[in-house]
Formats: C-alpha cells, sequence, structure tokens
C-alpha cells in the first residue's frame, strides 16, 4: 500500500510541489507522513465543504467581506 504510484499524487507533485517550490518538500510523497498530511487535508476540506452545507454558504471568505 505504501508508495507514490497513486494518481493523487502525481497531482500533488504537479499542483503542489511544483507551484510552491519554496515549501514543498517531494520526498515526503508516498510516505507516512506524506499520507498523514493528504489525510489532514481531505478532512479539512470535507469540514469545509460540510461547514458551507449547513450554514447555506457557498464561498469561504476571511470575515472582511462578510
Amino acid at each position: 500500500m505504501w508508495g507514490d504510484d497513486f494518481p493523487v499524487f502525481d497531482d500533488i507533485q504537479k499542483f503542489v510541489v511544483m507551484q510552491v517550490k519554496r515549501q514543498a518538500r517531494d520526498d515526503q510523497i508516498g510516505t507516512s507522513f506524506g499520507y498523514n498530511r493528504v489525510y489532514a487535508a481531505m478532512l479539512a476540506a470535507e469540514a469545509a465543504k460540510t461547514a458551507q452545507g449547513i450554514h447555506d454558504t457557498k464561498a469561504l471568505t476571511n470575515g472582511a467581506d462578510a
């Protein structure tokens, strides 16, 4: 199961590591630490989506727009 031969890691490499070169570390893709980071990001995205549904909100804001 471990490894970086999943399509999601190709997308992370393309859209995150290559776009944010200053902080992204591609040596962690496919490791347990990398999996944990992907899982945490997925949970945060799903939590935001659920909150938007509960509060009938379409866009995320920083509060200044509200």
